[in-house]
């Protein structure tokens, strides 16, 4: 759907309301083009029109850099990495320009016998060290967390992708 499609079936001396039921567009987007063509004696879109972007080509690369670099960022903290005066919801709108969507991580396997094996190993050498030594210990292949956030973990990556 284009002006000159509206401005042509204005010619033919169709109404407002046939031209938008024909094309599938409202009443008022037909009128506007048409006053367009009527003021201008042109249907082109004018370059620039709308909202100014919040962010230059250079700071969308940067952001662009920081969620291939790291997947498992979030908005605002790129945001207050890079500085940006822009919501978070205008990062995330970067990352889906780039192909990039914010999925649940994939599920970590089930611990193998090597790996029962060395945490044995581990306890076994460690075996008389006191109770709250034992308290912090977390094995590294066992257990995924946060320590400053309670949300559901996210991972920028692109569809189909592991």
């Amino acid at each position: 759907m284009d002006g000159e499609t509206i401005t042509a079936l204005h010619g033919e001396a169709l109404s407002n309301g046939a031209i938008a039921r024909w094309l599938g567009v409202s009443k008022h987007t037909v009128a506007l083009w048409i006053k367009c063509h009527d003021d201008t004696g042109q249907t082109l879109h004018q370059l620039g029109a709308g909202r100014p972007r919040c962010t230059m080509p250079a700071q969308d690369r940067a952001i662009a850099a920081i969620i291939l670099n790291r997947h498992f960022t979030t908005a605002p903290s790129t945001r207050k990495e890079l500085g940006l005066a822009c919501t978070p919801q205008k990062i995330r709108n970067r990352h889906h320009s780039h192909d990039l969507h914010a999925h649940i991580p994939t599920k970590k396997t089930h611990l193998t016998e090597v790996d029962m094996e060395r945490h044995l190993k581990y306890e076994l050498e460690y075996a008389e060290k006191p109770t709250c030594f034992w308290e912090d210990v977390v094995y590294c292949d066992e257990k995924t967390f946060s320590t400053d956030e309670r949300t559901t973990t996210r991972v920028w990556r692109r569809r189909n992708e592991r």
